[in-house]
This record gives structure tokens, sequence and C-alpha cells, in this order.
């Protein structure tokens, strides 16, 4: 039902506000709870969530991508790494 209000709203912000809205409510509900709890009582497997990934990770990744995000967090997260004088040091042998 979110998705058939999403994909048919022209309000932008109306659509957010109620994403927004929904995710307070899961934190509030659920803030304190574990991840393997929270999954044990949706019901949803291992397999569930592998192949819920395998079906949008692709999308997700290309979207990422096409929007420099991507990019960004892969430079945020090795670039201290590249840069170390060790690893420099490394290299140059």
């Amino acid at each position: 039902m979110g998705h058939q209000v999403a994909k048919s709203s022209r309000d932008r912000e109306y659509v957010l506000a109620l994403v927004d809205g929904g995710i307070d409510m899961v934190f509030k509900t659920y803030g304190d709870t574990d991840l393997k709890t929270l999954l044990d009582k949706t019901g949803l497997t291992k397999d569930d969530l592998a192949k819920f990934a395998s079906l949008l990770g692709p999308t997700a990744i290309a979207k990422l991508n096409e929007n420099g995000v991507l990019a960004a967090e892969i430079r945020k997260r090795l670039e201290p790494f590249y840069l170390a004088d060790s690893t420099i040091a490394l290299l140059s042998e």
C-alpha cells in the first residue's frame, strides 16, 4: 500500500513525511530490540533476506553509483588506508 501511495503521489514532501513517520514509529516501538529478535518477530529468514538483497541490491548499487554516493563512500572508507605513511612506504618498496 505504501509503495502505491509513493508511486501515485505528486507531493514528494508528503511521501517523505509518511516514510519519516513510519521510521520514527518503528524505532520508538523496536529501538531497544536486537536485530535477531526483530527478524524472528517478522518471520523473515536468512534466505528471505538474501533473496531480497539479490533482487534489490543491483538496482540500489546502480542508483548509488549514478548519484556519486558509491564512489564517495568507497573513497571515505579506503582513502585513509591508501594515504597512510605505512601504506605508501610498503608500495614504494
